[in-house]
């Protein structure tokens, strides 16, 4: 005689679940033979008990949901699936510490690159227009003009071995070398205009470990060096030309970050060079900043 009692801490449902599990085993005839008691177990008035079909009915509903779902999970295919998951979980978790890694590198990064723009501001400053007087400019009327290139100074880079010697000073000495150059034939063909191309790489940067070795200059005083020197040199030419052209595009060892895959390809320190030395001669009436003609970052169109 099987013992059909509903015990205190069994609610309805697992009262209803244990009878339709002893049902469907067979230990008991049917929900018919044990309606009455089922009845007495869920404490229903004799005058309105319920039909075994009400119990039966929520039992099967009970049953087919937990074949459809609770059953499955049972199974070694389900435990298989569940461990697929929890290790793609696992390398998600892993994907999103690294991202956020990630994220806070380049936030540094961002942080530097603002202190450093901060720096550029109080050292441009400092220098300007009171650096270089307004004079007359001079009247030439020549059947030809001059192209005058200034490309991978390096400014900043500095190395002495068996194969060559370079650094900031002997950049000075070139470029005023350069300057008498172009004057000498300036004067011998009495060339009108000289249009100034500055083609990159102007200063060392600090895009790689053996390039910061070998900096002597920070970038900061590079730059500085840098818009001193290329000012100090247009200046010259307006006194001989009677207008001067500079034209300006971006290499790569200026870009504010090193990695070239991390860089946005608009942020190269050539350009704010470039524009500096715009702001700096803007007072000399003979010298022009052209900008307008620049196709992209790291091209210019130079019409002579």
């Amino acid at each position: 005689m099987i013992d059909i009692r509903k015990l205190p801490e069994e609610t309805e449902e697992q009262f209803l679940w244990k009878v339709g599990q002893l049902v469907d085993s067979g230990q008991v005839e049917s929900w018919a033979s044990i309606n009455n008691i089922v009845n007495a177990e869920l404490g229903i008035e004799e005058e309105k008990w319920r039909d075994e079909s009400s119990f039966r009915k929520r039992y099967q509903a009970a049953k087919k949901f937990y074949d459809n779902c609770f059953a499955s999970m049972e199974s070694e295919e389900y435990a298989k699936q569940i461990d697929v998951l929890n290790r793609e979980l696992a390398r998600n978790t892993v994907k999103f510490r690294d991202n956020r890694n990630a994220w806070s590198k380049q936030n540094y990064a961002d942080a530097r690159i603002d202190e450093t723009l901060n720096i550029l501001d109080e050292k441009i400053s400092q220098q300007g227009k009171v650096n270089f007087k307004i004079h007359d400019k001079p009247t030439i009327i020549g059947n030809n003009d001059l192209l005058c290139m200034l490309t991978d100074l390096h400014i900043g880079q500095t190395f002495k071995s068996m194969w060559g010697e370079y650094n900031t000073d002997i950049a000075k000495e070139r470029l005023n070398q350069y300057l008498n150059e172009i004057l000498e034939i300036q004067k011998l063909h009495n060339s009108e205009k000289c249009y100034v191309s500055l083609q990159g790489d102007i200063i060392s940067g600090n895009i790689h470990s053996t390039i910061q070795i070998s900096n002597r200059e920070n970038v900061i005083e590079q730059m500085k060096i840098a818009i001193e020197l290329i000012s100090s040199f247009c200046y010259e030419l307006t006194k001989h030309f009677s207008q001067v052209y500079l034209y300006n595009v971006s290499g790569n060892h200026s870009r504010l970050i090193e990695s070239k895959d991390k860089a946005v390809h608009a942020e190269r320190l050539d350009d704010f060079i470039g524009w500096d030395i715009g702001r700096t001669l803007e007072h000399i009436d003979n010298f022009h900043m052209v900008q307008h003609r620049n196709l992209d970052l790291g091209i210019a169109d130079i019409n002579i």
